[in-house]
């Protein structure tokens, strides 16, 4: 099956707008086999056994349980269809003179140019390091940055019982067949050198004769000097149709096809354990986390960087799956975040359907560990109903920020906000858990942890205190009528409390917000910010590192006129005039689309990244929630009992505040 055009691919009757011209099948996902030219589009497998009880799979299974979306297909008779390879991983690297073509950035591009005469130097720092032809250099020069492409894909043919049944493939723009043929005959001279003998070129290509699972070659096809391992053959990545504005070249085209690389992951895990991976791919159809595809490209011109984020039929499985959100964005949720942010996100979601969409995916494994319904079991052990007591009290959106009205724009700044739709019934809730853990903290804590309950502004606040201890933390709750705002300090409860009011001027109110701002809110699942100009200020140090390792690693001991000098610009002058990065997310036809506008330097991207990480260092750590290390569970299920002690009725007179 090959891709026509843009790549507008009748899949089940649906069509999806893919970004490149790649092909595509998919097989043994939710019963089914998307390829080839079926009538209906689809052909079908036998479902999959019932999954039984996991093992040490577990882990692994809840590393991707944020990507979770169920979708599950009826099964019906199997049709064979010939394998063809599946290709999960594509990206493409425009040449570094296109990527770093702004003002800020020139100093830095002739550093990166300074490499391959390093390079080539080489040999006499190194002892005993042998002569090599100039061609090495600049083959190493080409990969660092040079244009190129790399593809990565499942072998459909591999070799049976191959540790590595995939292809790998690197092809370097050298501009035309000449040069690239050029190239290959000086790496055959580089080869021949070491004594290796090499058999004949056939239509470009020579193959490497080392053991290796799979044919690797060497060589040029075009204008383009290929390594390739697997196969031949290399599809190109095509430049148009990328969605970026027009005029706007990629200078970063990447294609994650998520479904692919689980393919590959349980083709390892059969070899050791066939039951085990069956379970698991079980598993993860039951999810939904075997269908997802990620399409990203990006491109820069005088005034703007662009980059979209794209995944294919996504939006089409939120509302199938009920994980939609009831509503979108408006301008007035973003009026909850201060004019001063220094960054922000916000966002809609469905919190009951998403949790929902889990345990569903999750129901077998939970039976086989003799867990029949969470949410009761939750609830005979703390009391509380999931759903009506804590989720189905909260709305539609949520909110992070930092700002300097909340607390100087860093770390402690940091406030979380969501959206209310029973918020009587919420604040309930918080009262049982504040007699909870004045419970707990007076019989295990001796009285030295409690929660203090207060208000401001007619809304009501409740602090985790620590009486009699100097802990320098005091995170505050605060509920109002129509959203509930966590913080780290008091102080910045209070104010995101003012800021609930209207008080001060928001986030939609500042020009360099609207400005790079990809289309109207209204409508939009999510929305990101970050002060660039702002955020300098903390990463410009980082920045400086950067860019003096960079220099130092260019400059010659022998040859002293080899010198980029100074590539960072001073500090007023790299943030003068510095746009903000701003992102819309939103569902447009079946696709989720993200729309982000930034900078056109480089240099001022990478330091306002670096300022947000290191204001905000916390935030380093959320991919560890989705990726984080845990031991291995045991192999048998566990009988565990809970015992909870009363909670005193009243609390001790002398605790009172």
């Amino acid at each position: 099956m090959e891709w026509a055009g843009k790549g507008v691919l009748e899949r089940g009757g649906d069509a999806i707008l893919r970004r490149f011209p790649l092909p595509r099948i998919e097989y043994g996902r939710r019963g089914t086999v998307r390829a080839g030219p079926s009538p209906e589009g689809l052909v079908r497998l036998p479902p999959l056994p019932e999954p039984s009880q996991f093992e040490q799979e577990v882990p692994i299974m809840m590393a991707l349980l944020p990507l979770a979306l169920p979708l599950a297909l009826p099964p019906q008779e199997a049709v064979p269809v010939p394998a063809q390879d599946a290709e999960f991983f594509s990206m493409y690297v425009a040449d570094a003179a296109d990527m770093f073509r702004h003002p800020k950035d020139q100093a830095l591009l002739a550093a990166l140019r300074l490499v391959d005469d390093r390079l080539k130097e080489l040999p006499g720092d190194i002892p005993d390091m042998p002569p090599l032809p100039p061609a090495v250099f600049d083959l190493a020069t080409h990969l660092l940055v040079g244009e190129k492409t790399i593809h990565i894909g499942n072998l459909a043919d591999a070799p049976a019982g191959s540790p590595f049944p995939l292809y790998v493939q690197l092809a370097m723009k050298e501009g035309d067949a000449e040069r690239a043929a050029d190239m290959h005959q000086s790496i055959r001279d580089l080869v021949a050198g070491f004594g290796v003998e090499l058999p004949p070129a056939e239509n470009g290509m020579t193959p490497i004769p080392v053991p290796a699972p799979v044919e690797v070659l060497f060589g040029q096809q075009g204008g383009d000097f290929v390594v390739t391992a697997g196969k031949t053959e290399i599809r190109p990545i095509g430049l148009e149709g990328t969605g970026l504005p027009p005029g706007v070249a990629p200078s970063l085209l990447m294609h994650i096809d998520y479904a692919h690389f689980l393919d590959l992951m349980f083709s390892g895990m059969a070899m050791e354990a066939p039951n085990q991976a069956e379970e698991m791919r079980n598993m993860m159809s039951l999810l939904g986390v075997d269908d997802l595809v990620f399409d990203m490209a990006a491109g820069s011109n005088a005034d703007n960087t662009f980059t979209m984020l794209t995944m294919p039929g996504y939006g089409k499985v939120m509302r199938e799956t009920g994980v939609a959100p009831e509503r979108t964005l408006t301008a007035a949720d973003l009026a909850l975040v201060p004019r001063d942010a220094t960054w922000a996100s916000v966002g809609a979601f469905n919190l009951r359907g998403t949790i929902e969409s889990i345990l569903t995916g999750l129901g077998p494994m939970l039976e086989g560990q003799g867990i029949g319904d969470p949410v009761e079991m939750l609830q005979g052990m703390t009391g509380f109903h999931l759903y009506e007591d804590i989720v189905d009290n909260f709305g539609s959106t949520w909110g992070l920020y930092a700002s300097d009205t909340t607390g100087g724009g860093g770390l402690l700044s940091i406030v979380a906000f969501v959206e209310l739709s029973d918020a009587q019934r919420l604040r309930q809730t918080q009262e049982r858990v504040t007699d909870m853990i004045d419970g707990l903290g007076e019989m295990e804590a001796e009285g030295y942890v409690r929660v203090r309950d207060w208000e401001h502004g007619g809304a009501q606040l409740a602090s985790l205190t620590f009486p009699g201890l100097p802990v320098p933390f005091e995170p505050t709750i605060v509920t109002t009528a129509t959203h509930l705002f966590i913080s780290a300090t008091p102080q910045g409860a209070v104010a995101a409390v003012e800021q609930a009011s209207g008080r001060n001027g928001s986030l939609v109110e500042r020009p360099d917000f609207q400005a790079q701002l990809p289309g109207r809110v209204e409508g939009a699942y999510a929305v990101s910010f970050m002060d660039s100009k702002r955020l300098i200020r903390d990463g410009y140090g980082m920045t400086s590192l950067l860019c003096s390792a960079l220099v130092n690693g260019t400059r010659s001991r022998m040859n002293l006129e080899r010198d980029a000098g100074v590539i960072l610009p001073s500090y007023h002058e790299l943030a003068a005039g510095a746009k903000a990065t701003v992102s819309l997310a939103r569902v447009v036809g079946d696709d989720y689309v993200q729309v982000t506008q930034s900078d056109p330097s480089v240099l001022v991207n990478v330091a306002s990244f670096a300022g947000l990480v290191g204001s905000s260092p916390m935030l380093a750590l959320v991919p560890l929630v989705f990726f984080g290390v845990r031991e291995e569970m045991q192999t048998a299920a566990i009988p565990m009992e809970y015992a909870l002690e009363p909670i005193p009725d009243e609390t001790p007179a002398d605790q009172d505040d």
